[in-house]
């Protein structure tokens, strides 16, 4: 075999090897998970429960809210809203499949939105 097929033949072994490595060592992202969160209102602020919720996208979701009287909520963002009745609970459930910050606010009187929580959905 000729010098030129020699380097030749050692450079494309050469790729493949590094090309190998690196699909072998590139990071694999974390598998969707459930997330559960419960956040306690009083007089329509949090009371109790994390003001800044972070999951993963593609994430399943779950949003439980207490509440000292009924209101309305909605995640902006994902346009999913939900009511908490006369029992004081609620939940939502989504799957986070948009990245980014999304607020929960509840419509107060004269339809003011009250800020109660941010959820950041993290890139996959």
């Amino acid at each position: 075999m000729s010098r030129p097929v020699v380097i030749r033949v050692a450079l494309v072994a050469l790729l493949f090897a590094v090309l190998a490595g690196a699909l072998y060592f590139t990071p694999k992202p974390a598998p969707a998970t459930e997330k559960s969160f419960t956040l306690v209102l009083k007089d329509n602020a949090l009371a109790s429960g994390s003001s800044v919720m972070t999951v993963n996208q593609g994430d399943t979701v779950a949003l439980h809210v207490q509440s000292d009287r009924g209101l309305h909520l909605e995640l902006h963002g994902y346009e999913k809203e939900f009511d908490v009745g006369s029992d004081g609970e609620a939940t939502l459930n989504f799957v986070a499949d948009k990245s980014g910050r999304f607020f929960l606010h509840a419509h107060g009187a004269n339809d003011e939105h009250i800020e109660i929580a941010t959820i950041e959905v993290q890139p996959r």
